[in-house]
């Protein structure tokens, strides 16, 4: 497996996890830093698929011009 990522801001990143012998599997990480050391940070994942990925690259190249 390989992985590579794109960091967005500090907190949130697209990864993808890249197999060899399957598809890629790609996700948005979001990071929540906790404010106190009672509480542990928490990390959201959304699985982004094919139609998702075509409608951000749409969105994209719409609103940014690309």
């Amino acid at each position: 497996m390989k992985t590579e990522s794109l960091e967005i801001c500090g907190s949130c990143k697209f990864e993808v996890e890249i197999y060899e012998d399957t598809n890629s599997y790609l996700t948005l990480e979001y990071t929540e830093y906790s404010s106190d050391h009672w509480h542990s940070d928490s990390v959201t994942e959304i699985d982004i698929d094919k139609e998702k990925g075509a409608e951000i690259v749409a969105f994209l190249t719409k609103h940014l011009g690309l």
